[in-house]
């Protein structure tokens, strides 16, 4: 078994994966790639998910879809540890080399097994040029352009605007812990990559986050040690944080 990781299941399934996928499209498979968490060193066994992008040629064909998702779902039946905890997005290689944020949603298995579109923007795409874990296939700098500091600093303030400012007058989706944690992780990210001009971890943007908003900190340190099952319910807290965030950035005021 190849070791990608230091976390021996998180290889396991990656190996099959790797396997699986290659296996199903054939001559379609270019690339396969680690980004997020374990590409950028913050990767919490107890609550991350696996994210991973897989280049092909081309588009894949329905009944290649169908064939990835029903093997998804055979790992997940059967139990595979992080099977339901992972997202895997397929990209033709010329989207990655010729990006065009307007045509940037591709097929994902997201946790449950299931394919939904989803985008992948320009601040996904610096993490994969320039921090992407390869387990094969070309290196992402060998066929994708940098991201400069002020793309990172817009695109960070588009998903502020477009995503997050919104659920202050409808909260629904905050309802959960997982997505209460999720929000002010984000929300510390957004401000160091808009104040500082680059994208790190969660953990060390959350260090910088608490110095800038003391009166946070605390909460910043419960959604830092959060784990899947446990309990946050902090709904006001993460709306008045994420109010913080926007004011201090120059959104919506």
């Amino acid at each position: 078994m190849d070791s990608y990781t230091v976390y021996t299941p998180v290889n396991e399934i990656l190996n099959i994966l790797l396997e699986r996928i290659s296996l199903i499209i054939g001559n379609q498979f270019v690339g396969f790639y680690l980004f997020g968490s374990l590409a950028l060193n913050d990767f919490v066994p107890d609550r991350s998910d696996i994210d991973i992008v897989v280049t092909t040629k081309t588009i894949l064909a329905e009944d290649q879809l169908e064939e990835l998702q029903q093997m998804h779902k055979e790992l997940i039946e059967n139990k595979v540890p992080y099977s339901d905890r992972m997202e895997c997005i397929y990209i033709p290689i010329d989207s990655l080399r010729n990006y065009v944020k307007e045509k940037s949603y591709f097929p994902c298995l997201h946790n449950g097994g299931e394919f939904y579109r989803d985008g992948f923007g320009l601040l996904e795409k610096h993490v994969l040029r320039e921090r992407g874990v390869i387990l094969k296939g070309p290196d992402p700098k060998s066929f994708m352009k940098s991201v400069s500091l002020s793309e990172l600093q817009k695109a960070a303030r588009e998903s502020l605007t477009n995503w997050w400012l919104p659920k202050l007058n409808n909260s629904t989706s905050l309802a959960d812990d997982d997505y209460q944690t999720f929000a002010i992780l984000t929300m510390c990210r957004a401000l160091y990559t808009i104040e500082k001009g680059n994208i790190v971890s969660k953990s060390e943007a959350a260090i910088y986050a608490k110095t800038e908003a003391e009166e946070y900190s605390s909460l910043i340190e419960e959604a830092l040690a959060w784990k899947i099952g446990g309990t946050f319910n902090k709904l006001q807290q993460t709306l008045d944080f994420m109010k913080f965030t926007f004011h201090r950035v120059g959104i919506g005021t």
